[in-house]
């Protein structure tokens, strides 16, 4: 396995690619010796997380890659987790952001609530 120091937490599915191309396999190489279906597998190099299955896939799907392109597999998924992390805490942050429509009030506000249940 390689070990690279420093691996870029941002271009986790660019190392992955890099590593793909520099050993010479195409994805469809890379899918038959994982067992990881090629859309899984592109879904990791372009970091489109949300196309995969699960968070506990996307951990097992980077390691196998990671494994089959000799990259360090526990390297990859520290990054990895580093990633989805920081992408969880900033979609919160947004999520918490957004205002929640509030309930009419007052007396038409009742008449309205009382007329929609018949």
């Amino acid at each position: 396995m390689e070990h690279t120091t420093g691996l870029a937490f941002d271009h986790i599915g660019e190392r992955l690619a890099m590593a793909r191309r520099n050993a010479g396999l195409s994805v469809a190489d890379v899918a038959e010796r994982t067992k990881v279906s090629c859309h899984y597998l592109m879904a990791l190099e372009s970091e489109a997380f949300h196309r995969l299955p699960s968070r506990v896939h996307t951990f097992g799907f980077a390691r196998a890659f990671a494994k089959a392109v000799a990259l360090d597999d526990r390297e990859i998924s520290d990054a990895l987790r580093v990633k989805l992390d920081s992408q969880r805490v900033a979609n919160d942050a947004v999520s918490a952001g957004e205002a929640t429509p509030e309930r009419p009030r007052g007396r038409f506000a009742a008449m309205l609530r009382s007329v929609s249940l018949f």
